[in-house]
């Protein structure tokens, strides 16, 4: 499925961020360090590599922006499954309280490359927050898929 500008765009922010020492291209300790350190996944080294090797289509041990956008294009946000939901909304809600705060997003947005305003942040939660207590529960991030 081919990106939109902005989805292009958005993933170039991300790589770029995730481009630690700026040289065009990801390394396996830039991903590893993404995914475990800014992002607190709980991924092993192995699913790190696993991962890696997926991306890296013409394996010279370097993830290329033409590569990692390649691979964010075959992703369809319809086919995801909830698990697959779960475990995001799980990594993103750091306090483990099973909602979204306003800190919680910003760190997202943030640690994707998008410099978003407090009251940015504050309108995302707005539009989502369907019972009014200021946060995003798991049902509420649901609808966004």
């Amino acid at each position: 499925m081919p990106l939109t500008k902005e989805q292009a765009d958005s993933y170039t922010k991300f790589f770029k961020a995730t481009d630690s020492d700026g040289n065009g291209y990801l390394t396996i300790h830039e991903l590893r360090d993404v995914l475990q350190k800014k992002l607190k996944m709980k991924v092993s080294d192995k699913e790190v590599i696993e991962m890696f090797k997926g991306v890296d289509q013409n394996n010279d041990n370097k993830i290329t922006l033409d590569e990692f956008l390649n691979e964010m294009g075959k992703i369809n946000p319809k086919d995801l499954q909830r698990a697959d939901l779960e475990r995001a909304f799980e990594m993103i809600d750091q306090d483990k309280n099973r909602t979204l705060d306003a800190g919680e997003l910003k760190k997202l947005f943030v640690t994707c490359g998008h410099k978003v305003s407090d009251d940015h942040i504050q309108s995302i939660i707005k539009q989502l927050d369907k019972d009014g207590d200021g946060q995003i529960n798991f049902d509420e991030f649901l609808k966004l898929f």
